[in-house]
């Protein structure tokens, strides 16, 4: 039987071609437009410029299913946003879901 935490450790070790295959139905089905394109790229672009200056400062050691890190990050993002990785996530996702809609 598959327990919670085996699904989680999945979901974690493979989140990246999870999401790209969110991203590749998703798209399977857009009817974009130039303007919606060229939008979902700048608000994706934003959200990965967003969680490389965040990685910057956090690290490799808060990169993992167990973070090891000592000492909490108060500077650079994480002084104006609590977690902006979560932040540049969002920003991808909707410039996923704004390049595909058209309008």
């Amino acid at each position: 039987m598959t327990s919670f935490k085996d699904v989680q450790r999945f979901l974690f070790q493979y989140r990246g071609t999870v999401l790209g295959f969110i991203a590749v139905l998703v798209f399977s089905q857009a009817r974009p437009t130039p303007g919606s394109v060229g939008l979902g790229i700048l608000l994706g672009a934003a959200g990965e410029g967003l969680r490389v200056w965040s990685i910057g400062y956090s690290g490799q050691i808060t990169r993992a299913l167990v973070p090891t890190s000592i000492c909490l990050i108060t500077a650079g993002p994480y002084s104006l946003v609590r977690n902006p990785l979560y932040l540049g996530n969002l920003a991808n996702a909707l410039g996923v879901l704004v390049a595909s809609s058209g309008g």
